[in-house]
């Protein structure tokens, strides 16, 4: 497997607070995406730590859901003279297990898996409500904690769309309310072959005439890297801005971090 990741700064920022890395580890290839909250502090070191803590457990083979790495980045920005309010940032992960791959989000962010039959995009986008993520960091403050356990109703709402894989407007699925603290998801070698994470960025991106872009489309295009070797993230992000109609000069008014998890067939 073949993994690569890329963060750029968006139209409207003048820092960029997402931040992306890939790896691998004792079950194979990761991914990992944070989000800075634009309301607090510093998140722009902030969603660095997180991610590179997170990194850490998937590096032994852990999925970075646990209290454990928000304390050890706590621990970081503690020594850094930062407030903890810096580790404001979503989490959206995705790691090898077994033979198959598993999706995280935590807050706010975007996975989407590309079918082997037919070249299809499944894509899961989750909104957490009133623009104020379950961040990971939550945990680090008892008021806040509190706040969010007892709050009634939907915590954040899960949207997912797919492509038909033959060119035809995607199709989208019914909203679903969600209480937990986050969205996993399953998927299996023998009917996906890569997976992306992304922040909510993703769903940013606007066309030369200011209309929102698709971020199924957006999601296909950087799947659908002829190449896996060497930065193609990267080059697939470059690209967006060189396709042909309306897309083109697409490019993203929000920060927008992005991996790919790609199987190569031998």
């Amino acid at each position: 497997m073949l993994a690569d990741a890329h963060f750029e700064r968006g139209r409207g920022h003048a820092v960029c607070q997402d931040y992306a890395l890939w790896g691998t580890g004792a079950r194979g290839a990761w991914a990992v995406v944070c989000d800075g909250c634009s309301s607090s502090p510093e998140t722009d070191v902030g969603a660095r730590l997180l991610a590179h803590a997170a990194a850490a457990a998937l590096q032994r083979g852990r999925l970075p859901g646990s209290i454990s790495i928000v304390r050890e980045a706590a621990a970081v920005a503690e020594r850094l003279g930062l407030s903890a309010f810096c580790l404001d940032a979503t989490l959206v992960a995705a790691a090898v297990h077994g033979d198959a791959v598993v999706g995280l989000i935590r807050g706010d962010g975007v996975v989407a898996g590309r079918r082997r039959s037919d070249g299809a995009i499944e894509l899961t986008m989750r909104r957490c409500l009133d623009e104020t993520p379950d961040y990971p960091s939550v945990v680090l403050d008892p008021e806040r904690r509190a706040a969010w356990r007892d709050r009634p109703g939907p915590r954040a709402w899960t949207e997912r769309w797919s492509s038909s894989g033959d060119g035809a407007a995607p199709s989208r699925g019914p909203t679903i309310p969600e209480r937990g603290h986050a969205w996993v998801g399953h998927f299996p070698r023998d009917r996906y072959d890569r997976v992306l994470v992304a922040s909510d960025g993703l769903a940013s991106l606007r066309d030369r005439e200011g209309a929102p872009v698709d971020p199924v489309w957006v999601a296909a295009r950087l799947l659908d890297a002829p190449s896996t070797t060497g930065c193609f993230v990267r080059r697939r992000l470059s690209r967006l801005g060189q396709a042909e109609g309306p897309f083109g000069d697409a490019r993203p008014d929000d920060d927008l971090a992005v991996a790919v998890l790609a199987w190569e067939d031998a």
